[in-house]
């Protein structure tokens, strides 16, 4: 099973000129960040039904459509450079301490991993996956995000949010030109990868291609408020019918293995998606309620499904095989997986991050401990 996505962990507010008043949340990027979990979800779902036999045209087709949820991981990249770049920007006028950033960061991203990460490891091991506790004791590093672990698919790319934030709290330390220190990262960020790529740095996570897509992010939240993009709702229906497209024509799975030509493939179209959502919020777009829904708990619904599906993928082959079909563990798969989120939000997520905002007597980029991943 690929792992796709990684979910920001600060939620959006407004910059100057991008909201009709200073601290609103643009809420284009918050529908979209749900939109992105749930295509994540639909095609882990989508992968797992296909264990099952009794497969028809419909779930085929299915199948197919549901490798648009590959496009995920590249537009939460960019998103986390776009809330990072905002965050930064308030930064001039209301200074916040490396630590505090830390601390809540943290606070966000590591009880929900923890607790996931544990269930792994009591589950049936989950394809490309290690569940043993072993690796945890031989790189206990794997614990706080700094390096990559393998029980649970779908953190890898937890590790690229960790590091980014690390290089934010370094940017925040030069107080009111936090945004252009980060913007001088740019440049080393890019050379770093130059010279991972051409082996002469160690091929560490970070030093990766899809890196770039976070510092796009960076540009992408700086720009967009000065330079919005004109008809921004046909943009982002015409990037979204081509990631559509892409899914059913291409063997995306094959092409976003290697890392340049998924930052081509899917990156670039990530990009402009974003782009155009910020244009929209610029025009005051208000998305349905349930994708920004979607968009409060899709931190936890990118950590939670894979264990969910796990789960359930053992009982109906153990239990209920004779009348298991891919469309049955499909449709209740994506419903467990969302319910599951919301409560695993509510009593996991929620409750240490506001924790962390009373203990740095701070509020979070946005409310209500939503996350980007």
């Amino acid at each position: 099973m690929s792992s796709i996505s990684s979910i920001g962990t600060t939620s959006f507010a407004a910059s100057a000129g991008m909201a009709a008043r200073e601290g609103k949340r643009l809420e284009g990027l918050q529908a979209l960040r749900g939109l992105a979990a749930l295509l994540v979800v639909l095609l882990h779902t989508a992968q797992m039904a296909g264990l099952f036999e009794g497969s028809n045209l419909l779930h085929v087709a299915i199948s197919r459509a549901s490798t648009m949820g590959y496009f995920g991981v590249d537009i939460f990249f960019v998103l986390s450079g776009v809330v990072i770049s905002i965050l930064l920007r308030r930064n001039e006028k209301q200074p916040e301490a490396p630590g505090a950033f830390l601390l809540r960061r943290a606070a966000k991203l590591l009880p929900t991993f923890w607790v996931t990460v544990g269930l792994m490891v009591l589950l049936p091991t989950a394809p490309i996956a290690d569940n043993s506790l072993g690796q945890f004791v031989a790189q206990p590093l794997t614990l706080i995000l700094l390096v990559r672990q393998e029980a649970l698919p779908v953190g890898w790319t937890l590790v690229y949010e960790a590091h980014f934030y690390i290089v934010a709290a370094l940017a925040l330390c030069f107080g009111a030109r936090a945004e252009k220190a980060m913007l001088g990262w740019i440049v080393l960020q890019m050379l770093l990868v130059g010279l991972a790529a051409g082996g002469l740095l160690p091929k560490l996570t970070f030093f990766g291609p899809l890196s770039l897509e976070l510092c796009a992010g960076l540009l992408i939240g700086r720009m967009a408020p000065r330079l919005p993009l004109r008809s921004p709702g046909f943009v982002a229906l015409a990037v979204l019918g081509w990631m559509l497209a892409a899914a059913l024509t291409l063997p995306i799975y094959g092409l976003v293995e290697e890392e340049w030509r998924r930052l081509l493939l899917c990156g670039m179209p990530a990009m402009l998606l974003v782009y155009a959502v910020l244009s929209l919020d610029a025009a005051g777009w208000q998305p349905p309620k349930v994708a920004l829904w979607l968009g409060e708990i899709s931190y936890s619904l990118y950590m939670w499904h894979i264990v969910v599906l796990m789960a359930l993928g053992s009982v109906m082959m153990g239990w209920l095989s004779v009348t298991s079909t891919p469309l049955l563990y499909w449709g209740m798969g994506l419903a467990l997986s969302i319910l599951v989120a919301r409560a695993a939000y509510q009593f996991i997520e929620a409750p240490p991050t506001r924790l962390a905002n009373r203990l740095t007597r701070s509020q979070p980029v946005g409310a209500g401990g939503r996350t980007p991943h």
